[in-house]
């Protein structure tokens, strides 16, 4: 009672405090002064697809670059699948004569609520057709809760937020159920099955907010239910679209300010900073909030900076007590590295937050494709460094918490106003990008920058670094001319030559070509692409896989090149591979063009680790199964993931 005494009395000799409890007692007034929250497109790119551009740039040194500066966004394209070659017998996986027509029919099983058309990104109006809705549930229950792969999580979202029409309900039996009168059983409910539940869970584990507050555009609470709309609404607090989901909380509460509603509030003030506010509120919930509960128990611990009892544990289904934990300090640092990539992008997203956990949380979320375009970018902008530290970044970065390191050589690669400063910046920043975040995170982040530096002999030091970096970040005509220098260049030595020839596997799945006088790639020179570390049975596992990659994307492998793996692995092998109902269910799914199915059989095969942990057999099905129902560009982003 003290300590509830002590909490009020704050707010008895303070301004702040009355207009927050003012607010709450004329909940009239509050309605009169909000507004509709503003429907925003997701920031992110809805395809996966490569967007070769070529800058007008010149040779010249290059100028200084805007911090705020971000990569063009792609040109969306639908891609048809046409002019695909036949898949060889031998896969056994069946190549549609035509790929799929992704179009937006207007009749046919509505209840599939979605908004993302074919030419949006979606897979089309009749995704779902001759797939049954008891199927479809058990796929989407079989999605893995986390996805380390961005371009597994790109088709992810998109199906899961697609305009179409809604899975098939299950055929008639041959008799109906009778009861014990020996009347039928009606067991038809007539409900067309939209799945909302599980798509919003999906999402949120996606942390994409972006995609919820879309999903949140095509439902209303009359036609799904006040429980999922109020689920909806959680989820966009936790998943990213907090400040708009945050301003539909006070408008809601001025119509029907529930319990729950109040908690939301409650939370949000705290993402919000707004502290005073957040105590006045959980103080005049105490008589319908048991003090013991997690919410409470979690938002004194924020508000009076202490720890949580011991034994506490976090559901991925509570999606508020997720959303307060995210605004937690250091004690609560190691429930937030336990929940997972809602909580990291919510710390990420967090300017008021610890520098070093914000840019730690947005790597991580960069690294499964989490966060928007640019976010990482304006993140290491954001932190501020002296002029001594940005003038002499490669010494001082030693000096510095590793993520606090990037920033530096982030900045300082963009302040750069000398080619050679910013090449070796870049350099600098690439080589610390292993093992955490990742070369290709650090490449997309830096794609911009390393594009402004263009191929000159006296970079040849740069040159392997720079077109790696390029092909990660889906620059494929930039780091072409990186490779074509470096090929023409007659004095390689023995350790760039070899650079050079692992850049080639990149290169062939990007559909570029490998320049004079390498050209014989891959007919012949597929070993050479190889470190040349490791144990002989790590090298022979290695090419095993970059051969299966290469054959899926139909580019063409040297005659006999299994053969000669013979020599080194052995004829029998264990593996984990998907189950003989999933491949053969697979293979019926893409003979006869029924995309969603398919398109969640690969998410499901493939696994929480995607195609870099996924073994060769499993690659080679999720690839080929991806070409052959017209996601091309889905089944290139995935093959280049298992090579890069």
């Amino acid at each position: 009672m003290i300590a509830s005494f002590e909490r009020i009395s704050r707010f008895l000799i303070r301004p702040a405090a009355c207009t927050a409890c003012l607010a709450l007692l004329l909940p009239a007034i509050a309605a009169a002064q909000a507004t509709d929250p503003e429907s925003t497109l997701p920031a992110e790119s809805l395809t996966e697809g490569p967007a070769d551009q070529t800058p007008d740039a010149t040779d010249a040194a290059p100028i200084q670059l805007v911090p705020a500066t971000t990569p063009d966004a792609a040109v969306i394209e639908d891609d048809t699948g046409e002019g695909e070659d036949e898949v060889p017998p031998a896969f056994q996986v069946p190549q549609l004569n035509e790929g799929v027509m992704i179009s937006d029919l207007p009749t046919a099983r509505p209840g599939w609520f979605g908004v993302l058309t074919g030419s949006e990104g979606g897979l089309g109006w009749t995704m779902w057709e001759g797939t049954d809705a008891a199927l479809a549930a058990r796929l989407l229950a079989a999605v893995p809760d986390v996805i380390e792969s961005p371009a597994m999580r790109s088709l992810a979202r998109r199906l899961l937020l697609s305009r179409a029409g809604a899975p098939e309900r299950p055929p008639q039996r041959e008799i109906v159920q009778l009861g014990p009168d020996g009347q039928p059983i009606d067991t038809d409910t007539g409900e067309v099955p939209h799945f909302l539940e599980e798509r919003i869970r999906l999402l949120v584990r996606l942390a994409d907010g972006e995609g919820l507050a879309l999903l949140a555009q095509a439902v209303s609470p009359d036609t799904v239910g006040p429980a999922l709309d109020e689920r909806l609404l959680e989820g966009r607090i936790l998943a990213g679209d907090t400040e708009q989901a945050c301003a539909e909380v006070r408008q809601r509460l001025a119509n029907q300010p529930s319990t729950r509603l109040r908690l939301a509030l409650a939370v949000c003030q705290i993402r919000g900073g707004a502290l005073d506010a957040a105590h006045l509120t959980l103080q005049l919930l105490e008589d319908v909030l048991p003090s013991d509960t997690l919410l409470s128990a979690l938002a004194y611990a924020i508000l009076d900076d202490s720890p949580l009892p011991e034994g506490v544990e976090f559901s991925d289904d509570d999606y508020l007590a997720l959303a307060l934990l995210a605004s937690g300090g250091e004690t609560l640092v190691r429930y937030q590295n336990a929940a997972g990539l809602p909580v990291l992008r919510a710390i990420a997203e967090n300017a008021s937050g610890d520098s070093v956990r914000r840019i730690y949380a947005a790597e991580q979320a960069a690294r499964v494709g989490a966060l928007r375009d640019g976010a990482l970018a304006e993140t290491y902008a954001a932190v501020e460094f002296t002029p001594e530290q940005l003038r002499s970044a490669g010494t001082q970065a030693d000096a510095l918490h590793p993520v606090l390191a990037r920033a530096l050589l982030f900045q300082a690669a963009l302040n750069a106003t000398t080619t050679i400063d910013r090449a070796r910046f870049l350099r600098l920043l690439w080589d610390r990008a292993d093992p955490d975040p990742g070369f290709t995170v650090m490449a997309q982040v830096t794609g911009a920058v390393a594009a402004t530096v263009k191929p000159r002999q006296d970079l040849a030091w740069f040159s392997v670094a720079a077109a790696r970096a390029l092909l990660a970040g889906d620059r494929y005509a930039e780091a072409e001319e990186w490779v074509r220098m470096l090929a023409s260049s007659a004095d390689l030595d023995f350790m760039t030559s070899g650079q050079l020839y692992s850049l080639f596997p990149a290169l062939a799945l990007a559909g570029r070509p490998i320049p004079e006088p390498f050209e014989v790639f891959p007919r012949e020179d597929v070993r050479a692409t190889l470190p040349v570390t490791g144990s002989p049975n790590d090298h022979a596992n290695q090419l095993s896989r970059l051969l299966v990659v290469l054959e899926a994307m139909d580019v063409p492998v040297p005659r006999g090149s299994w053969v000669t793996l013979l020599d080194d692995a052995a004829v029998r092998t264990t593996a984990t591979i998907p189950s003989a109902p999933a491949r053969y269910q697979l293979r019926d799914a893409v003979a006869n063009a029924r995309t969603a199915e398919t398109v969640l059989f690969v998410l499901s095969i493939l696994g929480s680790g995607g195609p870099a942990a996924a073994d060769p057999l499993t690659l080679n099905a999720a690839i080929r199964s991806l070409r052959a129902i017209g996601l091309t560009d889905d089944a290139r982003a995935i093959a280049m993931e298992a090579v890069i």
